[in-house]
């Protein structure tokens, strides 16, 4: 097989994203949609797009059919080899002699951990790797190469999301690496660099016509109806966002605001900031309701706190009131007792009160 690589921009990301420890499969297949639409689809946005489908567990493991249930319903043309294993060498040898170069592959290999970078010298981030999903972007004849600036024995051009080799750069696997990594299952992506709907411009417009600007620049879920401000429909068209919008941009905090969609994906901005997304979106609108009910408790706590407050003061002045009575009370006994001690005029009328007061006071 001749010399061969893909055109136009590759792309390489870790798959260690959003605390995900198993999504080379989401990874991979965002790097292949990445090139078949010549422009950035993360690793998460991928992951909670096979979430909410049942196609990926929630560490992010996947298989090859749940990738290319995956591919085929963001509307790409995918080609697929099922898992066999062991694969006989020629049955992966002739789909990558149609493929690699011309589609985006996404190969399953069952012994990963055999994967060692020629470039970088560097292996896989993982002990024991098995069943690990990485891109073959083009093939090497062997010789010198261009694009490593060397010669380099015949081998695979690979985006490898789990290997220890740091940023946007491609792997290089000769021949003996990838048989010993044992393929058991591919899949190919065709190229789409156009949407089928929506406005166009700037990071592109979601396939599916999911969301649409307003004449005030905002967004709205064409699905839902949840608005969305100018920043985050942004967002969501630059990276195709599926999923349905649940609830609209709120302010969480003073400065900070966030949109809610199924799958659990959350966008946030904060001021000075850009969008950014994160897994967690049930979690943190939980938590948002929470908060919610909390401070309506706390009015509520408030409310009462000042009435028991008016209460308080009501009875310490009432208390006030009596212990003054209470005190000229005794004062005027104490009085009449001295009256009656003395014998003065009236002593019998006297003692009479003393009695009655002291049985008042009892």
């Amino acid at each position: 097989m001749e010399t061969r690589i893909l055109p136009g921009r590759l792309w390489r990301e870790s798959e260690f994203v959003g605390g995900l420890t198993g999504a080379c499969g989401p990874n991979a297949l965002s790097m292949a949609e990445s090139w078949a639409l010549q422009r950035y689809v993360s690793t998460l946005a991928v992951y909670q797009r096979m979430r909410a489908a049942g196609r990926a567990d929630a560490n992010g493991t996947s298989n090859a059919s749940g990738l290319y249930a995956q591919a085929v319903a963001d509307g790409f043309a995918t080609a697929l080899l099922p898992y066999r294993e062991p694969m006989p060498e020629a049955d992966w040898r002739g789909f990558f002699s149609t493929h690699v170069g011309v589609r985006a592959v996404v190969i399953e290999l069952a012994n990963g951990q055999a994967l060692v970078d020629r470039l970088s010298g560097k292996g896989e981030n993982a002990r024991n790797l098995k069943y690990h999903f990485i891109v073959v972007v083009g093939w090497h004849a062997g010789g010198y190469s261009a694009r490593a600036a060397r010669a380099l024995p015949p081998g695979w051009w690979c985006a490898d999301g789990d290997n220890f080799a740091a940023g946007d750069v491609l792997q290089f696997y000769p021949e003996a690496v990838l048989v010993a990594a044992r393929p058991c299952a591919t899949l190919a992506i065709a190229a789409r660099t156009t949407g089928t709907s929506g406005s166009g411009g700037g990071g592109g417009a979601s396939v599916t016509g999911d969301f649409e600007r307003l004449p005030d620049g905002r967004g709205k879920d064409t699905r839902t109806g949840e608005l969305l401000g100018a920043g985050f429909l942004d967002y969501c068209l630059a990276h195709d966002v599926r999923q349905k919008c649940v609830k609209g941009e709120t302010e969480v905090y003073p400065g900070v605001s966030a949109a809610f969609f199924d799958g659990g994906l959350i966008l946030y901005y904060k001021v000075g900031g850009a969008v950014s997304d994160a897994l967690g979106g049930y979690l943190a609108m939980g938590l948002l309701d929470e908060r919610n009910d909390e401070r309506a408790r706390l009015t509520t706590a408030q409310a009462d706190l000042a009435t028991a407050t008016r209460q308080r003061d009501t009875a310490t002045t009432q208390v006030a009131a009596l212990t003054a009575q209470l005190a000229d009370v005794r004062a005027q006994l104490a009085n009449l007792q001295q009256q009656q001690q003395q014998g003065t005029p009236g002593a019998e009328s006297a003692q009479a009160l003393v009695k009655a007061l002291k049985a008042a006071l009892a």
